[in-house]
């Protein structure tokens, strides 16, 4: 995982002997689920206006989901390695609320 001028730059790994690990993966092979959230500790913000600029967080959790918060959030591709199914790429454009407005 690295932060990318576009946003968050994630690569994954299914746990495909696991129950909701196959369930995840053939959603999104399948192409009915696409999206990502995450789940974050806000560490430092700035307050402009109405809004909190964040500056620094703590990453708790990556969620593959059918409807993510920020649109852009999405699953770009899934591939197979080793005989195990396994998502290479994934790209979150995850920008503060301030990059927004």
């Amino acid at each position: 995982m690295r932060e990318e001028e576009s946003g968050l730059y994630i690569e994954g790994k299914l746990d495909l002997s696991l129950y909701h690990g196959k369930k995840a993966y053939d959603l999104v092979k399948g192409g009915i689920i696409d999206g990502l959230s995450i789940g974050f500790d806000i560490i430092k913000y700035k307050k402009e206006g109405s809004f909190r600029c964040i500056e620094k967080l703590r990453l708790i959790e990556i969620s593959v989901v059918s409807l993510p918060s920020n649109p852009k959030a999405k699953i770009f591709y899934v591939k197979s390695a080793s005989g195990t199914k396994k998502i290479d790429k994934i790209i979150s454009d995850f920008k503060s609320i301030c990059a927004q407005n």
